[in-house]
């Protein structure tokens, strides 16, 4: 389907299931891979927690320089994850902290390119505190990675926006960040940028690209695993 969609682009790649679930076999990885080569006009973002059968199935991937490759960690317990995506031929190599459900002050972020953060949204969703999400800030800066703050969580719709203000105001570093802009922590890779893409109905229309996926659907309790 992306292949007769003549306007470039941003298209997230099976957000409701996990492109690298147990149940996925290899051909068809291969063969939606083979779709995003030749669509090469659109960029493509892939995440899974599925990093050990990442890691297994990368060497037979030829892998397309329009292509994302992005994990899942919300806490200490899955930062092998980085290491795993760490070994692929992946071009793009993002992190997905989110939700973020626990501190991570040792990231190695040695060939990413990318981290994302974010707060659990819906019923019965857990806090982050402000302190993990500078922490991390911190360690991209040092490394020079870009940062980007994608939303607090919460239950209500107005608990989770994208913005430094809505929560966390009471600490001097977060108000500082908020006053200098409105938005100061969503940077993206110049790699990323070098191409423009235009946004709009992207994921919906990856949706129904990889209707034909396994039912793999996200548990929001479980944060390794999928229902």
């Amino acid at each position: 389907m992306p292949l007769f969609w003549k306007k470039p682009q941003r298209i997230f790649v099976n957000s409701m299931s996990d492109m690298f679930h147990d149940e996925i076999p290899v051909s068809f990885i291969l063969k939606a891979f083979d779709t995003m080569r030749r669509a090469s006009w659109h960029q493509f973002q892939i995440l899974t927690k599925r990093s050990d059968r990442l890691l297994a199935v990368a060497p037979l991937i030829d892998w397309p320089e329009n292509v994302w490759m992005g994990v899942s960690v919300e806490n200490h317990e899955y930062q092998f994850r980085v290491g795993h995506l760490r070994k692929t031929g992946a071009a793009i190599k993002f992190l997905s902290l989110e939700p973020l459900l626990g501190p991570l002050r040792r990231l190695d972020l040695r060939g990413i390119d990318w981290v994302i953060v974010g707060g659990e949204s819906g019923p019965g969703a857990r806090p982050m505190e402000s302190t993990w999400i500078l922490e991390i800030k911190e360690q991209c800066e040092r490394s020079g990675v870009p940062f980007f703050f994608k939303q607090w969580g919460g239950f209500k719709r107005k608990q989770a926006v994208c913005s430094w203000d809505a929560r966390g105001t009471n600490s001097p570093l977060l108000a500082n960040m908020h006053r200098s802009a409105r938005r100061p922590a969503t940077r993206m890779p110049v790699k990323f940028l070098q191409r423009p893409v235009s946004a709009g109905p992207a994921a919906v229309r990856a949706s129904a690209w990889t209707s034909l996926l396994p039912s793999a659907r996200r548990s929001r309790r479980s944060p390794g695993h999928w229902r």
